[in-house]
């Protein structure tokens, strides 16, 4: 469970084609949602102080937890038969960007999670070109944002947040936006996806069983906008009015779902 610290409340955001979504949580994890008009960004940390204030948070101070689409970031996990230290795993990281990707270290953000499994000490690493990241943060640069994570492992938190009792190693998720398609699936620890850019959910859906064939014994849809192609009866639309991926920003605790 996430526990807001006495000093910083975190607040997940998104930014669509034409307005930036924010979601924070307060103490008994109520999502409380924020609109910014794009032309507006320069004052959105005075608009995001002014709502913390009607629910008398304005001594509290906050940052911000933004993220990226999957197709930008490298990642790669590999087991070890015996625990790494925290300089262990920094080193191995390093050793293997070197050899994997056609980038200098000094060009790449990069971080890691590492965790003890029954079959060995895994660990993952992910990395983003830098100026990727930059440019990707530059319309925030007025604005705290101290985390940059994946859009995958960000919706996958909501959808847990939303539907806690779902069985999701069974559940296949589908997210719809303006730009295309998600499709993801929590399989052994890890989160298995494709995505798709300006494709519907039926074939996002096709495409997604045929490469990680699966027991799929119930399909959950969330749509930013209703859109009008037919889809199966027996798949559960997800119905919010909480932005998903700021709510999963909203809910990052450090680590990979």
């Amino acid at each position: 469970m996430i526990k807001l610290s006495s000093g910083f409340i975190q607040i997940g955001l998104w930014q669509t084609q034409k307005k930036l979504e924010l979601v924070w949580l307060d103490e008994q994890r109520q999502p409380h949602v924020l609109f910014c008009a794009l032309p507006h960004l320069s004052t959105l940390d005075q608009c995001v102080r002014a709502n913390l204030a009607q629910h008398k948070l304005q001594r509290r101070k906050h940052y911000f937890v933004a993220a990226i689409s999957p197709h930008q970031i490298w990642s790669k996990t590999i087991l070890f038969p015996h625990p790494l230290s925290e300089s262990e795993c920094e080193t191995q990281c390093g050793l293997l960007l070197t050899q994997e990707l056609p980038i200098a270290l000094s060009q790449l953000w990069f971080d890691y999670c590492a965790e003890q499994r029954q079959q060995g000490f895994r660990l993952t690493v992910f990395a983003l070109q830098r100026s990727i990241a930059e440019q990707y943060l530059a319309p925030l640069s007025h604005v705290d944002v101290r985390v940059l994570d994946n859009v995958v492992y960000a919706l996958l938190r909501a959808f847990q947040f939303l539907l806690p009792d779902a069985n999701y190693s069974k559940t296949l998720l589908l997210y719809q936006d303006t730009q295309g398609c998600i499709a993801m699936q929590k399989r052994d620890h890890q989160v298995v996806y494709i995505q798709q850019a300006m494709a519907d959910l039926n074939s996002t859906y096709t495409q997604f069983c045929q490469r990680y064939p699966t027991e799929i014994e119930s399909v959950v849809v969330y749509q930013t906008e209703r859109i009008s192609a037919l889809l199966p009866t027996d798949w559960t639309m997800l119905q919010t009015e909480v932005p998903l991926i700021a709510l999963g920003n909203a809910l990052w605790h450090g680590k990979s779902d």
